[in-house]
């Protein structure tokens, strides 16, 4: 699912950037949904914080309220999202090496005033690169041949102890890889959530989660309790979400 987040304070040129942004994705294969604001409020905040689904947020740099530039700053380095597309689109041109010279990764800086559509058509076509290229599978080499396992199917990663492998349970079988924990969680999308040094899980096989017992129950029946308190308060946050 791809939801694309338009924020401007004009009603006007929300809804006319939704109709781009609509006629485009007609002639597209992806399931997607349009959210449009005229502020920066608490229903934009929470779907930041969604993370259910891929974001491609074009974005106005200045509201009566907020700063486009500090939502920026809050989406990449507040929630840690490095994976959503952002690009302003506003007539405060000025601003643009301001923007672009933050790292914050902007996909574009657009401007309101020159050839609007045409400028907008060519982000979504990289955006939806983007959203494409997406690594959708671990991969691991075994007796010299290369296995995958589609990021979809596995349910949980867990280091082994004393040994330099994980151990990938999916919903097709197990699976023991060479491989580093830190290195996976940074190939992995945003369905999968680090519960501890050693556990990664995916949110989306979630059954129950028990708060007390820090137990999360998975829908084939298995459990886990590796719950750091390093990770806890966000895997609290992102499994409540997800239920």
């Amino acid at each position: 699912m791809i939801k694309f987040v338009i924020v401007d304070d004009n009603i006007k040129f929300v809804n006319k950037l939704s109709n781009i942004v609509r006629r485009y994705m007609m002639k597209c294969d992806f399931e997607y949904e349009i959210a449009g604001f005229t502020q920066y409020n608490d229903d934009f905040v929470k779907i930041t914080r969604d993370d259910s689904c891929f974001k491609i947020y074009f974005l106005d740099i200045e509201t009566d309220e907020s700063s486009g530039l500090d939502v920026v700053r809050y989406i990449r380095e507040g929630l840690n999202d490095w994976i959503s597309v952002l690009v302003i689109v506003t007539s405060h041109t000025e601003y643009k090496y301001e923007a672009l010279g933050n790292r914050l990764f902007l996909l574009d800086f657009v401007s309101k005033l020159n050839d609007l559509e045409n400028t907008i058509k060519d982000d979504l076509a990289r955006a939806l690169a983007i959203y494409s290229s997406k690594k959708r599978a671990v991969s691991f080499e075994t007796k010299k041949e290369v296995t995958k396992i589609d990021y979809e199917n596995i349910i949980m990663i867990k280091k082994l102890k004393a040994s330099k492998q994980v151990l990938i349970t999916s919903s097709v079988g197990e699976h023991k890889v060479t491989k580093n924990i830190n290195e996976i969680i940074k190939e992995l999308d945003i369905r999968f959530i680090q519960t501890s040094r050693s556990t990664i899980i995916n949110k989306d096989y979630i059954e129950t989660f028990d708060k007390t017992t820090n137990t999360i129950t998975f829908t084939n029946g298995s459990t886990t309790s590796d719950i750091s308190r390093r990770f806890k308060k966000e895997v609290v946050r992102r499994v409540t979400n997800n239920l």
